[in-house]
């Protein structure tokens, strides 16, 4: 039974109870037949908005999964982005540690120059009191024994002090070296990047030993070009760059492939930074397909950076 039908049959038997109670309930039937009729028009507006909500619903059904999708789409997004962010935390921290260490090293490239400064200062006065004792020394070459024994004294001094000065001079020329290393070697696989590649692996200052043979690196980054290819660059560090370079940069890579067969099914780019590069060495490296690098105002730059689209 249908709820409309349900609702008259107990309006009526309740109409007729009141009847036999008290026949002046005449009013009260009318206004429960009207009642009944607001009813009636209850139910069938409830009827008709269950009808249309359906209709809705249906018609929409496409804009629902079209949403769908599109907060799917939306949710791998962010999930890639924070990937990506989380990714390079690393990377953002070790460059501002690089940066703090570069800061520090430009600090002490310039003490080292005020010593380097001085130092100079010192053999130039040096050498002047050597120029005076070999002076006195034409002088004296005539004179008694006495004379002869004190310029004996004099000669084994001087021999003291050139020791002294090829070993300063030794000693200089390792902690420039050294330093020069320690600024090129960490930025080398983020210049790699912005030529286009994507480092798989990066190695600084390596050392390789096989049959009693030893040889050191100062930096190898593996990387994928946009065909997914492995390159291996390998560099070297100088503070001069020089043509004489260019041969012992191959004689790095030759024994590279001895110390390490795989790598020979990488194609290799040698590599040579420096701090001074004179150019009249451009056009040399690029028939030896050496890419040169040097500093620049972006930290570290190529000169030829064509070489390594071969």
């Amino acid at each position: 039974m249908e709820p409309l039908d349900r609702t008259e049959v107990d309006l009526q038997e309740i109409l007729k109870r009141l009847k036999e109670v008290d026949p002046r309930l005449g009013s009260l039937e009318r206004e429960i037949e009207l009642l009944k009729d607001l009813a009636s028009s209850i139910l069938l507006s409830v009827v008709n908005l269950k009808d249309s909500v359906k209709l809705l619903a249906e018609g929409r059904q496409e804009d629902r999964e079209f949403l769908r999708r599109l907060a799917e789409e939306f949710l791998r997004d962010r999930e890639v982005l924070r990937s990506l962010a989380e990714g390079r935390q690393e990377d953002r921290e070790f460059l501002r540690r690089l940066a703090e260490e570069f800061l520090r090293d430009r600090e002490f490239l310039k003490k080292l120059a005020e010593e380097v400064r001085e130092d100079r200062k010192f053999l130039i006065r040096l050498a002047e009191e050597a120029e005076k004792d070999r002076e006195m020394v034409r002088r004296l070459a005539e004179g008694r024994e006495e004379d002869r024994k004190w310029l004996r004294e004099l000669e084994e001094k001087a021999e003291r002090d050139r020791e002294w000065m090829r070993r300063k001079w030794g000693e200089m020329a390792q902690r420039l070296g050294t330093l020069t290393e320690d600024i090129f070697a960490p930025g080398i696989p983020y210049l790699i990047e912005r030529l286009g590649y994507r480092v798989k692996e990066r190695m600084l200052d390596v050392e390789y030993e096989k049959d009693g043979r030893r040889r050191q690196y100062d930096a190898l980054v593996i990387a994928e070009d946009e065909v997914r290819r492995e390159v291996l660059f390998v560099a070297e560090v100088k503070s001069q760059a020089r043509s004489e370079d260019f041969e012992q940069l191959r004689s790095l890579v030759a024994d590279l492939l001895w110390f390490k067969p795989e790598f020979a099914s990488k194609r290799i780019v040698p590599l040579l930074a420096a701090f001074r590069i004179p150019p009249d060495l451009v056009n040399l490296a690029n028939k030896r397909r050496i890419l040169l690098v040097r500093m620049g105002g972006e930290y570290l730059e190529p000169l030829n950076p064509e070489v390594v689209k071969a």
